[in-house]
């Protein structure tokens, strides 16, 4: 199967998700990081960037599904969540991961929240530092910024 690509210029809308709180936390730190000025980014920018840094490897869907069966797993199906958004490019992205073969019979079915949760520890045991995660952020709200199918370009440049 091919691997899905990232649809980080696909709308600016955002979708309700869910979190493991571990994650959530770590990103909540991220955030409050000093260097997180100017523009300040939110969760859901800071997701879309683990999910870009993620889709940046050479199998993503290895990647996600390594840490799903190895970290995740564990956790169990009450582990705590935390409500967030993410973009609706980011949410495509991770929609096909979840219906890939790799997540259907006779393979553990992961839920959605589960599969962002992923990407977000994949980075967080990276040690992928808060400057490159903003750096990330910062790329891919100029992208969503684009004209759907780069017809036009960003502030008359």
């Amino acid at each position: 199967m091919p691997s899905p690509t990232p649809h980080a210029g696909s709308g600016s809308g955002s979708v309700d998700a869910r979190l493991l709180k571990e994650e959530h936390d770590w990103l909540v730190s991220i955030s409050r990081d000093p260097a997180n000025s100017s523009p300040k980014f939110r969760l859901p920018d800071l997701i879309g960037a683990c999910v870009t840094i993620v889709f940046e490897q050479d199998d993503p869907l290895d990647v996600i599904f390594h840490i799903l069966h190895s970290t995740v797993i564990l956790r169990g199906s009450d582990a705590a969540r935390r409500q967030e958004r993410i973009f609706e490019g980011d949410f495509t992205s991770l929609q096909e991961i979840q219906r890939s073969p790799a997540n259907r019979y006779p393979n553990p079915c992961f839920s959605l929240d589960q599969i962002v949760s992923a990407c977000v520890a994949h980075v967080r045991t990276q040690g992928v530092e808060a400057r490159d995660l903003f750096d990330r952020a910062r790329a891919n709200t100029a992208r969503r910024a684009l004209p759907p199918h780069g017809s036009a370009e960003v502030g008359g440049v």
